[in-house]
């Protein structure tokens, strides 16, 4: 994929990932404020929107984690609103059939979506 071939665009939602210490796997939802290219690396401005107090992040957009030769892209679209009706609602499952084993499947928690896959299914 190029640095530069992205369908995102400034002011636009998305979500950001974090390779930081605990938050490897989450996904942070952001605005992107500007879009600009250092030595023909692709870095968005992003201001996170569940985290007010945080100042904006420089993001590159794709990373390598370590010492691993796969680059990984770092955004991704904004995942679809979740309403709640009372503050006290269980949290809504999406699904079309059942969990399967090795299914890849995103959650929200902690003001970020955790993405994971099944290992195993346990019945009520």
């Amino acid at each position: 994929m190029s640095q530069t071939n992205l369908p995102f665009k400034d002011g636009q939602t998305v979500e950001v990932r974090s390779f930081e210490p605990g938050y490897r796997g989450a996904w942070f939802r952001c605005k992107i404020v500007r879009i600009y290219i250092v030595e023909r690396k692709l870095y968005y401005s992003l201001k996170y929107l569940d985290y007010e107090e945080e100042e904006i992040h420089e993001q590159q957009v794709f990373q390598r984690f370590g010492d691993e030769e796969k680059e990984w892209i770092m955004v991704r679209p904004s995942y679809p609103s979740v309403h709640k009706v009372k503050a006290d609602q269980e949290p809504i499952d999406v699904a079309h059939g059942s969990w399967k084993v090795g299914d890849l499947v995103d959650w929200h928690k902690d003001d970020c979506y955790w993405s994971g896959t099944v290992f195993g299914n346990q019945e009520q």
